[in-house]
């Protein structure tokens, strides 16, 4: 159909719309379109219209995502099994469907196996792949939005409270820990958008409990307390590149515990400042190599102790003067 006779008909053969279930989202175009079988339009006897004979539907965009070279939000959220509503934008011809947008619903399951269903019905995920295994029954609102507490184990937050790290040594015999997730979420003040992999943003608003928190599936995550605290937990590696200055302000006690070796390297010159004492300790040998002139300067004594059966040895390869 060309634009003519859409711009034509569009708005004067009245309104027709639809709600439907989406059986394919793999667009030859990358456009963003799915394949849907609109309820009262198409059959659920897959033998007689087959995923491959649906219209492709457009997905509208807000109007935050400028849909045109690239920019804004990519339109490919929908998946197989989604219920979208919508219209068609050839009027009775019912042939140019346009998604305006989806919804939930509380699922239940299909007495029939997923072999069967993928075979003969349509209006369901042609892969049995969603709704998920056991969130059948419920509403398809994330888990994480609707804040029962009774849910912590089937969300990550569960999963994040197991992994906390208790008890890391400090320098003076000390220890901390990992502040646990305060997740206290209320529906509906959490605004949660999780991926099909698992990877998660929380936006929470509940009074008390109010939270930042993005979450890789495979651990890693950043979240941001109701204190204005912030945990960063990474499982992998980590890497961070600053290709100009770099200024910290630290107000209070800093901890630093590392498991492996470290190593500090510098091309330029290094000064270290304390206002108060410096506190030394190492269980192993203590070696400085200085290619230049080693200068110690004190105001105060200077104490070489050596105890036990040790021995303090000078074995220097020049001249050695000691001024008294």
């Amino acid at each position: 159909m060309g634009d003519q006779i859409i711009h034509d008909q569009m708005g004067k053969n009245g309104f027709v719309w639809f709600h439907a279930v989406v059986e394919d989202i793999q667009d030859p175009l990358y456009l963003g379109r799915v394949r849907v079988r609109c309820a009262e339009f198409h059959t659920k006897n897959k033998l007689l219209v087959p995923t491959e004979s649906l219209p492709w539907a457009s997905v509208l965009q807000p109007i935050t995502s400028a849909a045109i070279s690239g920019i804004g939000r990519s339109p490919t959220g929908l998946l197989q099994g989604s219920w979208v509503v919508g219209f068609f934008r050839d009027g009775s011809n019912c042939q140019d469907p346009i998604i305006i947008g989806s919804f939930g619903g509380i699922p239940q399951p299909h007495p029939i196996s997923h072999k069967m269903i993928e075979i003969t019905e349509g209006f369901y995920d042609p892969n049995g792949q969603y709704p998920k295994s056991g969130f059948t029954g419920e509403a398809d609102t994330n888990r994480l939005a609707i804040g029962l507490t009774n849910a912590y184990e089937k969300t990550i937050v569960k999963i994040k409270k197991l992994n906390t790290k208790d008890y890391v040594p400090t320098a003076n015999g000390g220890w901390w820990g990992e502040p646990p997730t305060p997740y206290a979420a209320e529906y509906p003040y959490n605004h949660v958008t999780e991926s099909s992999s698992g990877h998660i943003t929380e936006v929470d608003d509940t009074a008390g409990a109010e939270r930042l928190h993005t979450y890789h599936r495979s651990g890693t995550f950043q979240e941001v307390h109701a204190t204005g605290s912030v945990v960063t937990k990474i499982v992998g590696e980590n890497y961070t590149i600053i290709a100009g200055a770099n200024s910290v302000l630290i107000e209070g006690m800093v901890n630093v515990t590392i498991n492996g070796a470290a190593k500090v390297y510098c091309k330029g010159k290094v000064d270290v400042q304390a206002d108060k004492d410096i506190h030394v300790v190492t269980k192993g040998n203590f070696l400085h190599d200085v290619t230049g002139t080693y200068t110690v300067n004190s105001k105060g004594k200077v104490y070489i102790n050596s105890s036990g059966s040790a021995k303090l040895i000078m074995d220097p390869g020049g001249r050695v003067d000691i001024n008294p």
